[in-house]
């Protein structure tokens, strides 16, 4: 089998075929549509991010990404931004896509969760 290489540096990406990975303008929902399929969706992938989610300690946890949970971020982030702009859209298709991962690839996203007890 041999070991994945782990996408560590999302901006350093170099998967000969990513592009069939990434997610592209059709693939994201306008802000009306998603808005009607935002509480199923979030269900959806919040049940598929529990397996991909790891602990490490009472600070730290890793996602393992895949092209469903990079989509779920966009997705957010036009809403929460109110993107109707697809040059704005495109721009953070262009920041989350490095974070698919390629064939025989892992890719992660690490969270340092600590609270402000001042």
């Amino acid at each position: 089998y041999g070991e994945a290489p782990v996408n560590v540096n999302a901006g350093e990406l170099s998967v000969k075929d990513a592009s069939r990975h990434e997610q592209k303008i059709s693939d994201i929902w306008d802000l009306r549509e998603y808005e009607r399929r935002r509480d199923d969706y979030r269900s959806w992938i919040i049940e598929r991010k529990r397996n991909r989610r790891i602990t490490i300690g009472d600070f730290i946890t890793v996602v393992f990404e895949n092209r469903d949970t990079v989509k779920f971020q966009v997705q957010e982030m036009v809403r929460a931004e109110r993107m109707i702009d697809d040059t704005r859209v495109q721009a953070e298709l262009d920041a989350y896509n490095p974070l698919i991962p390629g064939d025989s690839e892992l890719s992660a996203t690490l969270f340092l969760e600590f609270t402000d007890e001042a």
